[in-house]
């Protein structure tokens, strides 16, 4: 071994090491606790109906982890025997914080939250491979859960809605219990095998297991209402894609208590095998471990061969760049120096729209991002015309040192088809279906008092569970805050709502709804389809009824499944 090496080790002070990462593990187990103390609320707030406190403690704890990694950033330096930078040091620290990580503070998310703090302290000088964790994929099926045998499925029903402790009674209970019973086919399954505790988002609490059947399972979600005089069944959910739907990207966290998540996802994945374990820590509301395993696996594409940086299908954003690599489920969005005309929005307002996005109810209609900061790309793996682009137009966020590409901010967001794209070739039922789709984002997004503002269809894409979803944020408004109008009769006749040119006062936050009818779906014969369920929204008053319900701070609710009839 080198002498000036070991020389250097054993200035490092071991006992010290063991004290920094103590210190680290203190400010997650305080972290932690406050998150696990705001999701342990839900349950009051579900009974209470405080949908509004239940919208509050989603977007609350989104921001709990970053604030307890600035605070320990701030305070580090009178809390260590001085700022060592050298990576033994940190290599050292790591390696003890490893040993103090338990089962019982959630491992994955322990070590996410050092990994956090270590690239805020040391920012730039990180080697990622020997100062940071990586995450092991794991299979292993560990949650405790309640099984129950299906032969009595009148017992085990009853038992299933009492898990939940609810301190309200249900409505008709034995109704609830009947059908349940009708709902699950006989010889369905011989085990039912239920999650211990209850997920929580918005007006609903969802009771959570599988049907065990021969080798495979059978996904059961039990979505809990309010009803006229007590709690009821809204639904019974035994279909992997309606389940993914209720789990998706476009949705709100869930709060449900998960001391160690890893264990909940594994039993999720038993559930919606073609869901991404990234995504469903998201939706748990671990967002920064599920950040954590994205950029693993972006790391882990990156070391495949021939896999470029490109455009995406689409027509190119004014106001961001986007870029996707191949065989990557993200693309990447860059704000540009300056928005092309007629878009007039600055880097800053587009920045304070995602985090509205971010902690808004999305309504199933809004695709989630990830907010990257200072990430390094190589760049030998970007076609010349998308390096040349960022560096050109985004040169206040992009910049190029030695072999990398490096990004001060980048957000990353599920790709979808656009949705100008897909109806381009989609015939028959798959086209009605789309533009049905299209009719129903605008309309969940105004129900979750949101405006987008730019609704062309190429700022919408469809997934593949057919849904369409809305993605590009830099005219997104609280639909509360806009003015719905008529359009005016001009002197001496009717006003011709296909004039390019208004003949009357415009304020900045107008809207002429009649208008949309012009290129919402400009295509005559695909209008006339859209027409059939979506006319209303060329009706000013349909907007300006939603507007004022709004304005009254009222809970619009958006069902993400379909309903039980009767």
């Amino acid at each position: 071994m080198d002498r000036a090496l070991e020389r250097s080790k054993a200035d490092i002070s071991e006992r010290e090491c063991e004290r920094q990462a103590r210190v680290i593990l203190d400010a997650f187990v305080e972290f932690h606790r406050e998150f696990m103390v705001e999701t342990s609320l839900a349950k009051d707030r579900f009974e209470n109906r405080d949908w509004k406190g239940q919208r509050h403690a989603t977007a609350k704890r989104q921001q709990l982890h970053e604030n307890h990694v600035l605070k320990l950033k701030r305070r580090w330096i009178d809390v260590v025997a001085g700022y060592d930078e050298r990576p033994l040091h940190w290599k050292m620290v790591k390696e003890k914080f490893a040993g103090l990580c338990t089962a019982d503070s959630g491992p994955d998310i322990c070590r996410t939250f050092y990994n956090s703090f270590i690239r805020r302290l040391l920012g730039g000088q990180i080697a990622e491979h020997e100062l940071v964790f990586t995450f092991e994929e794991e299979s292993d099926d560990q949650l405790a859960f309640y099984s129950y045998d299906m032969r009595d499925k009148e017992a085990t029903f009853s038992s299933v809605l009492d898990l939940a402790g609810f301190t309200l009674s249900f409505e008709d209970r034995e109704r609830d219990i009947r059908f349940l019973m009708n709902e699950v086919a006989s010889g369905a399954g011989d085990r039912l095998e239920m999650c211990p505790h209850v997920f929580y988002r918005n007006v609903r609490a969802y009771l959570v297991g599988r049907l065990r059947q021969k080798g495979h399972f059978i996904p059961i979600l039990i979505p809990i209402v309010h009803g006229e005089k007590g709690l009821k069944v809204d639904a019974l959910i035994t279909s992997e894609i309606d389940c993914r739907v209720i789990f998706s990207f476009t949705r709100s966290y869930f709060q449900v208590i998960a001391y160690d998540p890893t264990h909940l996802v594994n039993f999720l994945m038993t559930l919606m095998p073609n869901k991404q374990r990234d995504q469903l820590f998201i939706n748990l509301g671990f967002h920064k471990h599920g950040k954590s395993l994205l950029y693993q696996s972006l790391k882990d594409r990156l070391n495949m061969p021939g896999a470029v940086f490109a455009y995406p299908p689409g027509i190119k954003g004014m106001v961001m760049a986007v870029f996707m690599l191949q065989g990557y489920t993200q693309v990447f969005k860059v704000i540009r120096n300056k928005a092309k005309p007629p878009k007039k929005v600055t880097r800053y307002e587009v920045m304070a729209k995602y985090r509205y996005v971010a902690e808004h109810d999305r309504g199933g209609r809004l695709a989630d991002t990830q907010e990257f900061r200072n990430l390094i790309l190589p760049k030998d793996r970007f076609a010349l015309p998308v390096l040349e682009e960022l560096l050109s137009e985004c040169s206040e966020t992009v910049r190029v040192e030695g072999e990398s590409v490096i990004f001060s901010l980048v957000y990353t967001e599920r790709w979808m088809m656009p949705l100008s794209e897909f109806v381009k070739t989609a015939r028959g039922h798959k086209l009605r279906k789309a533009l049905f789709e299209y009719g129903e984002a605008i309309s969940d997004l105004a129900m979750a008092n949101i405006f987008p503002g730019d609704l062309f269809m190429k700022n919408f894409g469809i997934t593949p569970e057919e849904r369409v979803i809305f993605y590009d944020y830099d005219e997104i408004m609280p639909l509360g805050e806009m003015n719905f109008r008529s359009i005016p009769q001009q002197e001496g006749g009717m006003g011709n709502y296909q004039s390019a040119e208004p003949w009357f006062a415009v304020g900045e936050n107008d809207v002429f709804p009649e208008q949309f009818r012009n290129f919402l779906v400009p295509d005559p014969a695909k209008r006339e389809v859209f027409e059939e369920t979506h006319s209303h929204l060329y009706d000013p008053l349909y907007w300006e009824n939603l507007r004022k319900r709004h304005l009254k701070d009222e809970y619009i609710d958006i069902c993400p499944y379909e309903k039980r009839k009767g």
